[in-house]
């Protein structure tokens, strides 16, 4: 340690060691650390008010590999292949077309590919046909739905708190956002600066989404920072360099709003500091103390935020984007970015973010330079004889379906569309502005309600509750009887087993049966009389989608 008189002292003594997983690496009395399981292990090293994390690297193979960026592979493949060659660890190759289609389209829509879509991807010659359907995908109207959908979870869009016309109006104005391209950083000035009539201002509910300014203060870090400035409420934070004043100090700027159905300024208000017993100051997190008189405060918190320079805006977005696309952060959790908790790829964090910034905080830009990747296009089945790969991408982490997503699939692929009182037909549920609308088929698949963050079960979908109506509820078995629904029509237009097998699959795993299941559903076709096709078809049907697969991103 380095002290203000200039002289140094080796602290180890006193210094605590903690390590991240401490099943993976064992640090005994004598700060001797042993790695138990191969991998990339971190180790925080605290003296004082003092943090440092250091890096520990095993390798997982025995054998050197040797991963190139292959022609086609951008600056991402780049930063993976070095970490995964490091770790020797081979990458697996890339998925196939029918794989690519389906997981782009869920990707980046929020919607199964429709079978007519997939038969045409599939026929597809051009070499350049994966980088057509991005930009085709980018450009469409259920993108725009799907990312508002994103974004009216992640500022917990909800009638509760905002009431139905506030609701409304916010999910509105994110849609014109989404549609119009309107950059992150404006996104966001607009929503910390806006005032006015919530109920027809959308920018304005995003000051109304918390109960009070200490809870605003800790959704604006994790919403716009990725941080969780709440471990500072009550004592600086243990594992990062947020004090009290910081905390206390953002709050403080959100006492000074009226947020009620008009949102305006009300510079007599303020929070009380629990070390000092008195109304805290005015602070923008780790940087500096505002005038008590200055009536800009949050046009000065949202300068400093959307700035180039910030350590934490862009990078947030950049790493919630890449876990959304490749099913886990560069740092996890995505809301806890801090020196002490690294991303595992932090080359590749900081130049998507600069990219993110030099493209004007462009989203459709960052998500096509991932998708574009070879990284995010490999088969989701790792290489034989190495272990399953969660952290370093070296082939694709299948993810559970959001339950609006899954909900719409099911709808999409049974061809029987799910109602929603007070909303046209055909309305799908990623849609839906009021995450409270009625609807026993969200319920069962687990919907978040938007009362608190909905990114920790955005990936815990499928309990038991889910399974058991999957199994034998009304959510499928009622849509496979649907005389409108895709399987009737199928036996109207007198397809013939074959056909029927294909299209099935066609509409539920975007794919056509493999040679074994094709003989599979012919053998059981032909074991059964006429009058019983039907039955037969509809365990078909059933058993696709009530499958992992269906249900999964992969």
């Amino acid at each position: 340690a380095s002290f203000d008189d200039s002289t140094t002292r080796d602290v180890t003594a006193w210094t605590s060691w903690h390590a991240d997983d401490s099943a993976a690496v064992a640090i005994n009395k004598q700060n001797i650390a042993t790695v138990k399981r191969p991998g990339l292990h971190t180790i925080t090293a605290r003296y004082l008010h003092r943090i440092v994390a250091v890096q520990l690297i095993v390798p997982v193979g025995q054998q050197p590999v040797r991963n190139t960026n292959v022609q086609g592979g951008n600056l991402i493949d780049d930063e993976v292949n070095a970490t995964l060659t490091t770790l020797r660890l081979p990458a697996s190759p890339l998925a196939n077309d029918a794989t690519f289609i389906r997981r782009a389209t869920l990707s980046l829509t929020g919607r199964l590919p429709t079978p007519t879509h997939v038969r045409a991807f599939l026929h597809d010659k051009a070499n350049n046909k994966r980088d057509r359907l991005i930009d085709e995908l980018l450009g469409s109207d259920d993108f725009t739905d799907y990312w508002t959908y994103r974004l009216a979870n992640l500022f917990r869009v909800n009638t509760k708190a905002l009431q139905p016309q506030g609701a409304k109006a916010f999910h509105q104005w994110l849609r014109r956002q989404v549609q119009s391209n309107t950059g992150w950083d404006d996104i966001a000035r607009a929503m910390l600066v806006t005032n006015g009539d919530s109920y027809s201002n959308g920018a304005a509910n995003y000051m109304r989404v918390a109960g009070d300014p200490l809870l605003q203060a800790e959704f604006v870090s994790e919403s716009l920072m990725g941080v969780r400035l709440r471990c500072a409420n009550c004592h600086n934070h243990p594992l990062d360099h947020w004090t009290q004043n910081d905390y206390h100090g953002l709050a403080a700027i959100f006492a000074r709003v009226d947020r009620g159905r008009m949102v305006q300024p009300n510079p007599r208000g303020q929070v009380t500091h629990p070390a000092t017993g008195r109304p805290a100051l005015l602070r923008i997190p780790g940087s500096q103390t505002l005038k008590p008189d200055d009536t800009n405060e949050r046009k000065a918190l949202a300068d400093w935020l959307v700035h180039p320079d910030n350590p934490y805006f862009a990078k947030a977005f950049v790493n919630r984007t890449w876990r959304h696309m490749m099913g886990r952060g560069l740092v996890e959790p995505v809301d806890d970015l801090r020196s002490t908790n690294p991303a595992t790829h932090p080359r590749l964090l900081a130049t998507l973010t600069e990219s993110f910034v030099k493209n004007e905080y462009d989203l459709r830009a960052l998500l096509r330079s991932i998708a574009q990747s070879h990284t995010y296009q490999r088969s989701s089945r790792p290489t034989a004889g190495y272990p399953p790969d969660r952290r370093f991408y070296s082939h694709a982490i299948e993810q559970s379906l959001s339950p609006e997503v899954m909900a719409d699939a099911i709808a999409d692929a049974t061809g029987s569309p799910l109602e929603f009182k007070g909303f046209d037909k055909g309305t799908r549920a990623v849609q839906l502005f009021d995450s409270r609308t009625p609807s026993v088929p969200l319920d069962i698949l687990g919907r978040c309600d938007r009362m608190q963050s909905c990114e920790s079960t955005m990936t815990q979908t499928g309990g038991l509750d889910q399974q058991l109506h999957l199994i034998n509820g009304k959510l499928l078995n009622a849509r496979l009887r649907d005389p409108s629904g895709r399987l009737q029509k199928l036996f109207k237009a007198g397809v013939n087993d074959g056909q029927l097998v294909e299209s099935l699959y066609l509409a539920t795993l975007s794919r056509p049966p493999a040679k074994a299941e094709r003989l599979f559903w012919r053998k059981q076709f032909d074991s059964v009389k006429a009058e019983e096709r039907q039955a037969v078809a509809e365990d078909l049907f059933w058993a696709l989608l009530s499958s992992r697969a269906f249900g999964a991103n992969h």
